[in-house]
């Protein structure tokens, strides 16, 4: 089981999204862009046999765009105060938000920070389309280092240099510049 929501089985978690704790407002659209496909190399041999396929990983969602439609009055008031939660502050870190969705989680991305807020506009039936764009984030991580290095010995440069050195503190002792 890979602990993946089966949209038959939990429909509301595929219909609504959660960002940061808040539910984006209105109903679901679109989510498109949440695919992260995995990256290849592939190089060719010197004749026809001999070519090689190298996987280099999976790439992050960059532009995931959600298109939401505001119904009503409080919808587009909603959508507005989302906004602000969304965007980051000026010098400081953007914020990444945990993002509970059936299509986004399907695909294992828990982490977002937004991309870009698109302003309303007019849809069918007297209501509007709302859109944001987000990207995947994923933090930094620590490499781990293996043993340090051992001393290396002293070379024939490593005394000359350490010679100079001494005659030059000598010097300047002794008034020399």
């Amino acid at each position: 089981m890979s602990g993946r929501l089966n949209p038959f089985d939990f429909p509301k978690a595929w219909g609504e999204m959660i960002i940061g704790g808040i539910y984006v407002p209105g109903i679901i659209q679109s989510i498109d862009g949440c695919e992260k496909p995995q990256r290849w190399v592939f190089q060719m041999g010197l004749s026809v046999s001999n070519s090689v396929s190298i996987w280099r990983g999976q790439k992050l969602a960059e532009s995931i765009k959600v298109v939401t439609r505001l119904y009503d009055k409080q919808t587009c008031a909603d959508a507005d105060a989302f906004s602000d939660v969304l965007l980051p502050v000026p010098g400081k870190k953007p914020p990444s938000l945990y993002v509970i969705n059936g299509a986004l989680n399907w695909v294992k991305i828990t982490r977002v920070s937004v991309v870009n807020i698109v302003p309303p506009r007019p849809a069918a039936g007297l209501s509007w389309d709302f859109g944001i764009e987000l990207c995947e984030y994923n933090p930094m991580k620590p490499i781990p280092v293996g043993p340090a290095d051992p001393p290396k010995g002293e070379t024939e440069n490593d005394r000359l240099q350490k010679q100079f050195s001494d005659l030059m503190d000598k010097a300047s002792k002794l008034g020399f510049p």
